[in-house]
């Protein structure tokens, strides 16, 4: 239950209210003068202030007054408790930015009632700051990740028409080998752009709820060679060595082409972090167990990187992060890649997460629960899509 501070200079007055207080479950604490009172707030804010409002020394009103000014307690909860009824007083404690006042005599019923109004009004200004505080951090992830889009994607094109520029220049004197070193800067560049595009919408259409799981048998061993096949340039150039790993033995259900988009992103990602000449492992029938206790069978992503700081990891999966190889320099990528990961693994029932340290390299993990888990998924989703249409 709630902290309440109770500033009455009538000891008999004060215990009374305590004692309403206390029956009703809420921690009370006393202070006999408004100089007290006004400390033991500034001090230790409580959920709620019940003020006298005639005090000898620092009255009601000036204790609100300092109250409202101090950061602190500017929207704390303030009820007025006074022997004056008259509307002049009820109005200029209202003035003074008291929450609500309450005429001495009153009942004990009265009492708790306002205590319940003002707690529950505190309760939603405090959901509200903390809903604008979220919004205002998504807004500037989102300036930012529009800049860093833009950014991109000028690079990317600019990649391709600067390869497409010099072929068309010099196409009569190049060599074969130049020729193909061209077509791969344009086709490297092109993909990822797709990638990025790709992720993007997809990340807006998951959380929209619009993109259905095609569940059938996936084969792991295929798209994990598939993926370091049409990665293998990017990986030679750096001379990244990338090994696949691990003969599932279980059958792994879900959507293919959605679980082939995750392990190329981490892939990916894994090669954009991993030093040249460093090595990165695909590993299909990981011995992991994820943070939350999902079981079933885990696929996991190794590289040899620089790592990532503990108070880093729990915003890697959030749109719209971004993280650079080190603190000197830029972010690497659009910081959707890991967010769709999160969206669609959720999807299947599973879970990702991460382990790593700076200095050791990471390792990104997901767990795919069983077929049968996966159906009870499938049930539960579509038995709240049901009731939300409704």
């Amino acid at each position: 239950m709630a902290r309440i501070l109770v500033v009455d200079d009538d000891l008999a007055s004060c215990r009374l209210v305590a004692k309403y207080l206390q029956r009703a479950g809420h921690r009370v604490e006393l202070r006999h003068d408004g100089q007290a009172g006004l400390d033991r707030a500034l001090e230790r804010p409580p959920d709620l202030i019940l003020l006298d409002m005639m005090m000898p020394g620092l009255d009601g009103l000036a204790v609100c007054n300092a109250l409202r000014a101090a950061d602190a307690t500017r929207d704390l909860p303030v009820i007025f408790l006074s022997a004056r009824g008259d509307l002049s007083d009820r109005v200029a404690g209202l003035d003074q930015g008291a929450t609500d006042y309450l005429v001495k005599p009153f009942a004990p019923d009265d009492l708790l009632a306002r205590v319940r109004a003002a707690l529950r009004a505190k309760d939603l200004q405090d959901e509200l700051r903390r809903a604008n505080s979220q919004l205002q951090h998504l807004e500037q992830s989102r300036q930012e990740f529009v800049s860093m889009l833009a950014h991109d994607i000028r690079g990317m094109l600019g990649a391709v028409s600067a390869a497409i520029e010099m072929a068309r220049l010099d196409i009569e004197d190049l060599t074969e080998r130049d020729v193909t070193r061209l077509l791969e800067i344009a086709d490297r560049n092109t993909a990822e752009l797709t990638d990025l595009t790709s992720n993007l919408l997809d990340c807006y259409r998951l959380e929209e709820g619009r993109l259905r799981l095609r569940r059938q048998r996936v084969d792991l061993v295929d798209a994990a060679n598939d993926i370091v096949e049409r990665l293998g340039a990017q990986a030679r150039r750096r001379e990244i060595k990338v090994d696949v790993v691990g003969d599932p033995i279980e059958i792994v259900t879900g959507d293919p082409d959605l679980l082939r988009r995750v392990l190329l992103n981490l892939v990916s990602n894994a090669l954009k972090f991993t030093p040249s000449g460093g090595h990165v492992t695909v590993d299909l029938d990981a011995h992991l167990t994820a943070p939350s206790g999902t079981t079933g069978h885990v696929i996991c992503v190794r590289d040899d990187g620089p790592g990532i700081a503990v108070e880093d990891q729990p915003r890697l999966f959030e749109r719209f992060s971004l993280l650079a190889r080190n603190s000197s320099q830029r972010p690497v990528g659009s910081g959707l890649g890991l967010s769709f990961c999160r969206q669609v693994i959720e999807l299947h029932g599973g879970e990702i997460w991460v382990e790593s340290s700076p200095g050791h390299g990471s390792t990104f993990a997901f767990v795919l629960p069983p077929e049968a888990d996966q159906a009870v998924q499938r049930v539960s989703v579509s038995t709240a899509s049901g009731e939300s249409a409704s």
